[in-house]
Formats: structure tokens, C-alpha cells, sequence
């Protein structure tokens, strides 16, 4: 490693020399402008010293010598989060969710992000719209067939849950099907306009698959997939059919709160104490909120008892 490099890092450890590792750090980027161990460095600085702006400017500074794909999209999301959780700068961070969204090569699951952050953050029909040209232009680009697919799901979404144009979400869920078979965000998507237009049988079969499908949904999709599929089944005369589908999700979301509690019900009322301590101990596992800790307790002694 280089010199600089190592006595960076020895004045990196003590808060009064962090200003000359900074020094040393912007040296070595200085004579590589494209050193990844310098970024690093300086990545580490600013964040001990919880300097947002600083951060920020080095991450950028860091995507612009990165070449296009995955690495730089990630930096996006980075600099996206530091500028809205460190300097409540919603605008610095939608900017930067939609350079990761445009990223060409920025992989599925980061475009999935940014999205989901982006419409939180920009709601108006304006801002929907040019989320919506940016994953016009990564289609016409897909590595690969399950790559398109995912982004027909995103966009299918995007006109169904925010531009409310569900004959053009369906068309691009069942499009994302036709190429991928599996893809969760499409099943759950087509899952939701059924159930919509009352279609419950439907919208439990989609719902299942997406529960089952590839890419695995983010643990608040899965909770909305397992409510929809709940509600189905209830209205179906079919909630015997719940604890299984219960186990299902929580092999792969196993602090899941919609369904951990509906376990609880089932297991409680069937007096399965054990079964419902195991479930806990998992998610405890997996989740350090006291709430599931607590719960974890209060089921242990109610198992003591039998």
C-alpha cells in the first residue's frame, strides 16, 4: 500500500488529526484522481466527522471517476441518502436517485430503490411522469430478459399505484410475465389490480406467486402481498390455508411484522405455544426491536405454562 495511504489512516484514528488525514487523502487523489482507497479514506473522515456536505462532494466526486454500472449507481444512493438524512436536502436527494435511476447499467434492485425513494419524495403528477421517461430509456437497454422484466414490473407499478393508469400497468405486468415467468413485483402488481376490480381469485394466485417469485420482495412488498393474500383467502372460505402460507413468507422475511402477527393469532388460538416461541426466537433473530423482544418474553412464560 502506498505510504500516504497508511499515514492517512494512523491520523484518521485521533479526531484532532482527521483534518490532515483529509489532507493526505486529497494528496494521493492529487496524483490518482481515480484511487479508491483515497475515496475510502475521505469517505471514512467525513463520516466520523459527520460533515454531510463534505461526504457528499467526495461521493460525487467519486461516482464522476467511476465508470457507468452498478459501483456508480451505488454512489448515487449514497449521496442520496447522506443529503436527505444528514442535511434534509429532499431535493439534493431526489436528483441523486434519479442519476441512479438513469444509470444504464445501475443493475435492477438499485433502480427498485431509487424508484421507491423517488415517489416518496416527488409526488407530483410532473415529477411521476419523468420517473417514468427514465425507465422508458433503461428499457431500451436491458442486459438481459430478466432485467427487462423487472423494470416492465417497476413501471407497471408506477402507473398503477401513482399515475393511475391500470390498463397500461397491466399491460406491462403481464409483458413482465411473459418474459420472466417468476417476477414477484409483476405477480404482486397484477395481484392488486385483480383484487381491485374484485377479481378474488385471481388476485390470491398472484399474490402466492409473488410471495414465491424472483427477485424476493422487499419485507414491506411481502407484507402487502401477505395482507392481500389474507384478505383473499378469508373472503374465499380458505383461511385454513394461512399457517402454512404464513411459514412461506417467514422463511424469507422472518421479522415480518403483518405476518408474525397473524401466526400469533393462529398459533395462539391453537394453542401451539411452542411452535409460536420457535417463530419468535427467529425473529429475534433477524430484527433487534425491543417490541419483538418483549413479545418473545411474554410467550416464553405463556409456553412455561403450557
Amino acid at each position: 500500500m502506498d505510504e500516504r495511504l497508511v499515514a492517512a489512516e494512523r491520523l484518521l484514528v485521533d479526531a484532532d488529526t482527521r483534518p490532515q488525514a483529509a489532507a493526505a487523502f486529497e494528496a494521493v487523489l492529487a496524483d490518482d484522481p481515480t484511487r479508491t482507497a483515497a475515496f475510502e479514506g475521505l469517505v471514512r473522515v467525513w463520516s466520523l466527522e459527520r460533515d454531510g456536505a463534505r461526504l457528499c462532494d467526495v461521493l460525487d466526486r467519486q461516482a464522476q471517476v467511476t465508470p457507468a454500472g452498478a459501483a456508480r449507481a451505488e454512489l448515487r444512493l449514497r449521496i442520496a441518502r447522506v443529503a436527505y438524512a444528514w442535511l434534509a436536502d429532499p431535493d439534493g436527494a431526489a436528483a441523486a436517485y434519479e442519476a441512479a435511476l438513469a444509470e444504464p447499467e445501475g443493475g435492477l434492485e438499485t433502480a427498485a430503490t431509487a424508484l421507491r425513494a423517488l415517489t416518496e419524495l416527488r409526488t407530483r403528477p410532473v415529477d411521476l411522469d419523468r420517473m417514468r421517461g427514465l425507465l422508458d430509456a433503461r428499457l431500451k437497454t436491458p442486459r438481459n430478459a430478466d432485467e427487462r422484466a423487472g423494470l416492465l414490473a417497476l413501471r407497471g407499478e408506477l402507473w398503477r399505484a401513482r399515475l393511475g393508469h391500470v390498463e397500461n400497468a397491466r399491460h406491462d405486468f403481464e409483458a413482465a410475465l411473459a418474459l420472466a415467468p417468476s417476477e414477484a413485483r409483476a405477480h404482486f402488481g397484477l395481484g392488486a389490480v385483480a383484487a381491485d376490480r374484485g377479481d378474488v381469485e385471481a388476485a390470491v394466485d398472484h399474490f402466492h406467486a409473488a410471495l414465491e417469485g424472483t427477485p424476493r420482495l422487499t419485507d414491506d412488498e411481502a407484507a402487502r402481498a401477505f395482507d392481500g393474500l389474507r384478505r383473499g383467502l378469508d373472503k374465499l372460505g380458505r383461511a385454513d390455508e394461512l399457517p402454512a402460507l404464513c411459514g412461506l413468507v417467514l422463511d424469507a422475511h422472518p421479522a415480518c411484522r403483518p405476518v408474525l402477527e397473524a401466526l400469533d393469532a393462529l398459533l395462539a388460538r391453537s394453542g401451539r405455544w411452542d411452535a409460536l416461541l420457535a417463530r419468535y426466537r427467529r425473529a429475534c433473530a433477524a430484527d433487534d426491536d425491543p417490541t419483538l423482544a418483549a413479545r418473545l418474553d411474554a410467550v416464553a412464560r405463556r409456553a412455561e405454562r403450557g
